[in-house]
């Protein structure tokens, strides 16, 4: 399998040249919840996250780079705190599960470790890049390729110029329905 590259150099490689203090795997953790329509928030009414409790992020156009809450020219153009808003394509997307997770984890290191967010140079940045109404096989190639491969680069490439250290080590899935259609096959 070819490893994901950002400026001709494999992730891994790049990744490992770096060397993490304290007790977090690096400065900023991108948190993908990816899959179909649940993991995009469909129908999720009414909006839960409308203020950021802790410190998670988001890119500056949202959530969801398909289905962008804000209109701004660059969607990766920066992070910004991960408040939750419907998108303004026409999808109807609105509270993703990410709001609710990026909290929890923030919340278990407090009270497992005793460590308050304000203490820690920790941060979690969540997306959405999957896609309601697409089959897993869709989600594996062109969802993949086209939302989540930019989304990993452009989160890589803004903490490089941030001066900040960058790792994925999870992601979630939420199943939508698509795939219990007996027409789908996949």
């Amino acid at each position: 399998a070819d490893e994901l590259k950002i400026k001709g150099k494999d992730v891994s490689q790049i990744l490992n040249s770096y060397k993490v203090e304290g007790n977090f795997l690096a400065n900023l953790i991108h948190f993908e919840i990816y899959g179909q329509s649940l993991s995009q928030g469909a129908y999720s009414t009414p909006l839960q996250t409308l203020t950021q409790k802790y410190d998670s992020l988001m890119f500056v156009g949202g959530i969801r780079p398909q289905h962008k809450s804000y209109d701004v020219p660059n969607f990766f153009a920066d992070f910004i705190p991960l408040i939750e808003a419907q998108d303004i394509t026409g999808y109807v997307g609105y509270e993703t599960p990410l709001g609710g997770a990026t909290d929890c984890v923030k919340q278990l290191i407090s009270d497992e470790n005793r460590i308050s967010f304000t203490q820690q140079i920790y941060k979690l940045l969540g997306s959405a890049c999957g896609e309601g109404g697409m089959s897993l096989a869709s989600l594996s190639t062109t969802y993949f390729e086209n939302n989540l491969k930019p989304a990993i680069s452009n989160a890589f490439n803004l903490c490089q110029a941030k001066g900040l250290t960058y790792a994925m080590p999870l992601m979630g899935w939420v199943q939508g329905e698509e795939d219990n259609k007996p027409s789908s096959g996949t």
